[in-house]
């Protein structure tokens, strides 16, 4: 079970790489330097290819907890940038809460089914 529950939580992270936000005047993936195309439908469909299994009560405990951090990370990548809107490149804490938290929350999602 640990190990079922271990891949779980690596998908979402292991995400980051397609829905990171850019900078103000590009759509620049940080972390790997690539144009980021907003489309992330290939990992839902990747996900629906899965094989199919009952969570056990700890895995949805599990998924439930990683959706709320993932909430939590959003709501304060929105607050820096309301706070810090008025400095140049402030938009990448929004873009991060759009693009990346958001998603990493409907994968969860998916995962719970």
């Amino acid at each position: 079970m640990k190990s079922k529950l271990l891949t779980l939580s690596l998908i979402p992270i292991s995400l980051i790489t397609f829905s990171c936000g850019g900078s103000d005047s590009s759509d620049t993936d940080l972390s790997t330097g690539t144009v980021y195309d907003g489309n992330v439908s290939d990992v839902f469909t990747q996900l629906e290819n899965l094989p199919k299994e009952e969570l056990s009560q700890d895995e949805i405990d599990a998924l439930k907890f990683m959706w709320n951090e993932e909430k939590m990370a959003k709501d304060l990548y929105y607050s820096l940038y309301e706070m810090y809107s008025n400095l140049q490149g402030s938009k990448v804490f929004y873009n991060i809460a759009k693009r990346s938290e958001t998603v990493h929350q409907e994968i969860v999602e998916a995962l719970l089914g």
